[in-house]
């Protein structure tokens, strides 16, 4: 039993073991270690069951952590693939949109080349078609129909100029995506903020159960509390660092902003 388990301890403690994904099955590896160990007690001449019941208990502790963070991965992974879907579709559905309507103001969309993702020709469309664009059309389009300093006969713009009052007619369209788009992004928080709190409740399983041991490092020993909310504060520095990056990269703020006000820059 003794070199059963020093050989147990020897593949934790392995490099490559560490290097697997070993969460996901942990209840399997669980169980595949007492069995093993119920059959190296078998041809002992005297089992030491009340060893054997103390690995358990042990390995019982480890197992709680590992559920926990097992379940909380499941329940990520499965959102992150729900967030992917609709995102697609949404990105699928507004460059769908942004074709048809980019023509309503003179801009004809350039063909995806064969090596181009799908978010890089999505970025190189709005960067063809983009704010400075769209005032630079409707400017050239005014000057059709000024009568005067300041003055814009708008009457016989709108009469004349169909594509461009269908498209301000249908610009409700585009609103509702962009609040699709924003719901996406609060939801993302949401789940996030569910996962990285479930993370933390695995977490003080194991500070409970007493599996983070203390640590040597540079002659100074670490007390397991001092490892514990040191991957804590760790986790939520993680965090936010991620949160922050994506909040500065994407301006969600003009972007409500933006909709409050569509109706300042419609047509009718």
């Amino acid at each position: 039993m003794d070199r059963f388990l020093e050989i147990t301890n020897c593949i934790v403690a392995s490099p490559l073991t560490q290097g697997v994904p070993f969460v996901s099955q942990a209840f399997f590896a669980s169980n595949s270690l007492i069995n093993v160990a119920y059959s190296s007690m078998l041809n002992e001449k005297k089992p030491d069951f009340q060893k054997l019941g103390k690995f358990e208990g042990e390995l019982n502790k480890y197992l709680v952590y590992f559920s926990a963070l097992d379940k909380a991965n499941a329940l990520n992974q499965s959102s992150n693939n729900d967030r992917i879907v609709l995102l697609e579709n949404l990105q699928l559905e507004l460059l769908a949109k942004l074709k048809k309507d980019a023509t309503k103001l003179g801009y004809t969309t350039p063909d995806r080349l064969t090596s181009e993702t799908l978010d890089t020709y999505f970025n190189r469309i709005l960067g063809g078609f983009s704010k400075e664009y769209v005032e630079v059309y409707l400017n050239q389009i005014e000057r059709k129909y000024r009568t005067g300093p300041g003055k814009v006969n708008y009457a016989g713009l709108i009469q004349h100029e169909v594509e461009l009052k269908n498209y301000s007619n249908q610009v409700s369209g585009t609103v509702e995506l962009a609040k699709k788009f924003i719901f996406y992004y609060d939801n993302f928080f949401e789940l996030a903020d569910n996962y990285h709190q479930k993370v933390l409740e695995a977490l003080e399983l194991a500070h409970k159960n007493n599996i983070i041991q203390a640590k040597k490092s540079n002659g100074v020993t670490e007390t397991p509390m001092q490892l514990y909310e040191k991957i804590t504060k760790n986790l939520k520095d993680k965090k936010m660092v991620r949160d922050n990056g994506i909040k500065a990269s994407i301006n969600i703020a003009d972007l409500r902003n933006k909709i409050e006000k569509v109706d300042e820059f419609r047509f009718l």
